[in-house]
């Protein structure tokens, strides 16, 4: 099995951090709880369309959040 080399949830991690936008301000303007935030956020892969909402909330391109990961 291969792993990618990308993490879409490292980041959204840094998005908001970079936004200032907590877990629960982020469900909260997705109409998600919380625990749907904290999956994506430890999930390595994301569906398309949720890429392109985070993408488009943090006003970053799509390619953005296929920050490449550091591989040890």
């Amino acid at each position: 099995m291969t792993t990618s080399p990308f993490n879409v949830g490292e980041s959204l991690k840094a998005a908001q951090k970079e936004a200032g936008v907590s877990n629960l301000d982020l469900a909260e303007d997705f109409n998600v709880c919380k625990q749907t935030v904290t999956r994506w956020r430890l999930k390595e892969d994301q569906k398309v369309s949720v890429v392109f909402a985070l993408a488009e909330y943090f006003n970053k391109s799509f390619e953005s959040f296929f920050r490449t990961r550091e591989v040890t």
